[in-house]
């Protein structure tokens, strides 16, 4: 009965995700962002579809049209460090390190996919897309309740601790992440562990349970370790959808038996 489950499936029929439009734009769009947006400079040293370095390649296409001052200008601007030079000097990605940048990148995500198609020539981007391509590795959270006790849950965790641990910045061990080394994620669970895919799902459904990203946690973590969000806070979230960080603020702000001293949040999506 959760109404976003039934939006992700209408999102699939949307024209730019069947045909893939909309992923070929996005590597058009950051294909072309200078050094220091979602690439470093030795990013440029992937070999590119047509054997050379992307670097090599992006400084082709920067050569063409220019006259013999510009050119000039731009040797003087570079002094020995010139990328069109043929120097053994330059160095290349082996396969070696190009595989192990691939390690756990999902293959058959559409953005792979469009990646790895004829069409695209953006070598320098490999490290980026293979790490937006790579599942994120599963993290659950305990909810605060007013009259909860965890102590359950964690108990059961504990029977699957080659699977999952508590994160090391989450003192009172509320927040479990796939173990080390497992390559444990949302979409492989059932497969690994049916018996703890099977206490997740109950968990969640009665709300002892959140599955969250850590990097969505962190914000709401770092205001109530240093006091600015607690009991009775005023909170305005400004962008709140889907909604996991609100309702970990609310969980702060309103867990009192006290109703006067209860907090509030604001959602605006």
């Amino acid at each position: 009965n959760n109404p976003l489950s039934s939006a992700r499936k209408d999102v699939g029929g949307l024209w730019h995700r069947k045909s893939g439009a909309g992923y070929h734009l996005f590597l058009s769009y950051y294909g072309n962002q200078p050094i220091g947006v979602v690439t470093t400079d030795d990013d440029y040293n992937y070999p590119s579809k047509s054997g050379i370095t992307a670097r090599q390649s992006v400084d082709n296409k920067a050569a063409l049209g220019n006259s013999r001052a510009a050119k000039k200008r731009r040797r003087k601007k570079n002094g020995s460090n010139n990328c069109t030079s043929t120097d053994t000097n330059v160095a290349v990605v082996s396969a070696s390190t190009s595989a192990a940048s691939s390690q756990d990148a999902d293959a058959s995500h559409p953005l792979m996919q469009a990646f790895n198609s004829g069409s695209n020539d953006y070598a320098h981007l490999t490290n980026f897309i293979h790490a937006l391509s790579r599942p994120l590795p599963l993290t659950l959270r305990i909810r605060k309740h007013e009259s909860g006790d965890s102590s359950e849950i964690s108990q059961m965790f504990d029977k699957f601790s080659n699977l999952v641990t508590p994160v090391a910045c989450d003192p009172t061990k509320q927040i479990y992440q796939s173990a080390s080394g497992t390559n444990l994620c949302k979409f492989n669970l059932g497969h690994q562990s049916p018996a703890l895919k099977s206490i997740v799902v109950d968990a969640s459904m009665n709300g002892t349970l959140a599955r969250q990203e850590l990097g969505s946690m962190l914000p709401v973590l770092c205001l109530e370790a240093v006091g600015a969000m607690k009991n009775g806070s005023k909170v305005l979230d400004m962008c709140a959808s889907p909604g996991s960080k609100t309702l970990q603020a609310l969980e702060i702000v309103v867990n009192s038996g006290d109703t006067k001293k209860r907090g509030r949040v604001i959602a605006n999506d």
